[in-house]
This record gives structure tokens, sequence and C-alpha cells, in this order.
């Protein structure tokens, strides 16, 4: 018992007084993982696939995150064995980037251990180069706190990770928007572990429809309004950027249409991969419902003067995968091809043909 509380209060003493925020290099590779526990390894520089493989302790891959400690590659997935289960159990796999001749291979390690053996993975997020965060769903929801070498060390109760889950300036509070009619955030203290909440409902008009984080950086999120009811074509929207630190609306702007956001706000960017909502037509050429389809472009704002500055083509199929660390490249993955763009001078730079139509891409080393 002494040496739980002595190993909490250490853990405590260097949260508070060197944790920093996830600063990463962008790598040279990246990996797309189809569903068939099959990858394939990329060279973003020279656009081209070098080598594939397979890893065979996982299926079914959700998500994938790249902390910035060690060789390491986080998949989020399920076991082949409960891959055909009425409700599989989402867990995260531990695996290693290996380096080889032909290039670096992935290879499995271990699945971490989430509070109990039926706990099924939510959502993850590296925040510094010593802390992941894992929110996990058994009898309830719990997030484990785990350090470089994913040892747990902490559970939380009450507080869940969010894709805009962040990490604060004072190096000893973590943030997260949760999506709700209360629209609150929540933070969580790394000296006390003291859960608080506070909202956002002050942003923009009470009467939308519609208001959800679309994507983060660090804790600034933009959030996205929309004042009308879907209809066939394109969405207009506005902009909130929001630093949820300091509960302080930074700017707003409007876009021109819905889709997948990406914020590189220390670059004054966001990208917006363009989609619109289109009318499906039954035989008797009535309209049975409305779908969501690329319109193929990437449109670039800046966030600064609110204003859009570059529209980039892309495939009509496919949707953005990701933004390089430096925020200098984006990722855009269509059936069987993984198109690279330069966010800087404001054009594709490569489009590399892959081995398999769909899976999931992340940027390792």
């Amino acid at each position: 018992m002494i040496r739980t509380a002595t190993s909490l209060l250490l853990f405590s003493i260097t949260l508070s007084s060197a944790l920093g925020q996830v600063n990463q290099t962008p790598g040279r590779y990246g990996y797309v993982l189809s569903p068939d526990q099959k990858y394939t390894v990329v060279d973003l520089v020279a656009g081209r696939v070098v080598t594939s493989g397979d890893i065979a302790q996982v299926a079914s891959v959700t998500r994938a995150y790249m902390p910035p400690f060690g060789q390491r590659v986080l998949l989020q997935s399920v076991t082949p064995a409960d891959l055909n289960a009425p409700e599989p159990t989402e867990r995260l796999a531990s695996v290693t980037q290996v380096q080889s001749a032909g290039g670096p291979r992935l290879r499995f390690d271990r699945w971490l251990r989430g509070p109990t053996p039926s706990s099924s993975l939510i959502w993850a997020r590296v925040l510094s180069q010593n802390l992941l965060l894992v929110s996990w769903q058994g009898e309830r929801i719990q997030t484990s706190l785990y350090d470089n070498t994913f040892k747990p060390l902490k559970t939380v109760d009450n507080f869940q990770v969010t894709p805009t889950t962040c990490l604060g300036s004072d190096g000893q509070t973590i943030y997260a928007v949760v999506h709700n009619p209360t629209r609150e955030i929540k933070s969580v203290n790394l000296r006390s572990f003291a859960v608080r909440e506070s909202s956002y409902a002050s942003i923009g008009n009470a009467s939308a429809y519609y208001k959800a984080p679309m994507a983060s950086d660090g804790c600034v999120v933009a959030f996205i309004e929309r004042l009308s009811r879907a209809t066939p074509g394109p969405a207009p929207a506005t902009i909130y950027l929001h630093d949820v630190e300091k509960n302080t609306t930074l700017n707003r702007f409007n876009v021109d249409g819905d889709g997948r956001f990406a914020l590189v706000f220390k670059r004054n960017l966001l990208l917006l991969d363009l989609t619109m909502l289109v009318a499906n037509k039954l035989a008797d050429g009535t309209t049975g419902s409305l779908r969501r389809v690329s319109a193929g472009s990437l449109l670039l704002y800046d966030t600064t003067a609110g204003k859009e500055t570059a529209r980039i083509s892309v495939p009509r199929d496919g949707a953005l995968a990701g933004v390089s660390s430096d925020g200098q490249s984006a990722y855009y993955l269509s059936p069987s091809l993984l198109t690279v763009i330069d966010l800087v001078n404001r054009r594709v730079t490569a489009k590399i043909a892959l081995p398999f139509p769909y899976g999931i891409f992340v940027a390792g080393k």
C-alpha cells in the first residue's frame, strides 16, 4: 500500500514538473493497414510502396495511434478469435516498427491491459512523451493513464478521452470536449485526479441544430455550426476556433461546405475534405434518402483571415486520412490509392498505388 501511494506521488510530481505537449518529427514512412490483417509500407518522400506484410495477431483495425516514444504503433482492433463475436471487444495492440534493408516492418508486441479483462476500448490519445490516455467501456467508462512503457499508472472515473482531448499549458490539466446536450468540457488534474466540468454552450447560436468539435490542434478546437436542416447540395457552416483551456473563442469564419476537417492552428490552417449530400433515387424516380459523397476537393482556409486560400483536386471516392506532425503534408486515402499533398506549395506531390482497396493510414517514423 505504501509502495503504491509513493508511486502515484512520484507520478504526480513528474507530470506536474516535466510533462510537455507531443512534439513529433514527421517520418519518412507511412503504413496502410487493411481489414484482413495485411499492411503495406509507403515511402512518403519517394512516393512508392516499399514492402508489405501481415500481423496475424490483430484483425479489423479501426484506428491507429503513433506515440512519440520508441518505435511503436498502437492499433485499435480485435483479436482474430473475437472477430465474429456478436459484440467484438476492441483492444489496443502495441506493434513495433522493425528496421530492415527493404524498409520498416511491423511486428506484434503485446496487448495493453485494461481495467478488467472484458474492458472494450473506446478511444486513445497520446498526450506527451510520458503519457498515454485510454478510455475503456466495462460496467462503466474508465480512463487509464499509461507511461512510456505502457505500464498503467492510474485509472480515473467520470472522464472520457475524445478526439479533442488535450494537455493544458500548465502540464498537469487534461481537457476533453464532450458532445452532448449540455456541451461539456471536462478536465482532470494530474496531481489530485479531481474531475471538473465547464461548458462551451456560449459558442455560436443557441438555435443551431448541430454543433460539435470537428478538429483540434492542442487545446484549440474547431467547432462547426449549422443553422438549417440537412438538404442536398453544399452545406455552408460557421467555424468557431475555441481555446478550451482558456474557454475563449479566438475567431469565427464561414466555410463553404461539409466534410472531414483537420486543424493546424500553429500554421493558421484549416483543411476541409469537401463533401455534399446527394439524393438516392429509387426505381420509381422518387427520393429514398440522402447520402454523403466526396466533392473531389480539399479546401484550405487561413484561420487568421477566415478566408479560403486554395482548392486542391483529390479523388472523388475517398477521404482525408491525416496531416503530418509538422502540418506541411496531408494524406488522402481512396480505393487502392494514397495521395500525398504538399500544404506549403498547395499541390499533390505523389499518388501511391496500394495493393488493397481499403485501409487505415498512419504516418510512421
